[in-house]
């Protein structure tokens, strides 16, 4: 099935970014962040494909996975509260380390942009 596939290998390369940032190993966590970018480009070009791997991660327990997840979500303009809501109570979460602040950054750049496109 090609969208369970999709959807274990968006979740593989998200897992590897966060195993890779917080072992220092950037080069690494860069190039997962590039396959992650380039995937979801091709997820948005199916937009239902798409809706359902955002309703199938929304309850994923990865932290990194769901923050991936939401960056999908709005750039599909799709459950937008909800991964507000997600991102700010992972970002909250000070045992989970770096993943904490990717949450922080996501959130914080997710609301400047949403502010400019408003202004």
């Amino acid at each position: 099935m090609k969208n369970e596939k999709a959807l274990l290998d968006y979740i593989s390369l998200a897992r590897t970014y966060s195993d890779s940032q917080e072992r220092g190993d950037f080069t690494k966590s860069n190039k997962a962040a590039d396959r992650l970018r380039n995937m979801m480009k091709k997820i948005q070009s199916d937009p239902l494909m798409a809706k359902q791997m955002i309703d199938s991660l929304m309850t994923h327990t990865d932290p990194n996975v769901l923050t991936w997840t939401s960056i999908l979500a709005f750039d599909m303009n799709y459950r937008k509260k909800e991964f507000a809501h997600i991102l700010k109570s992972i970002a909250k979460d000070k045992s989970i380390g770096m993943q904490q602040l990717e949450a922080e950054m996501v959130l914080k750049e997710i609301y400047h942009i949403h502010f400019l496109s408003k202004h």
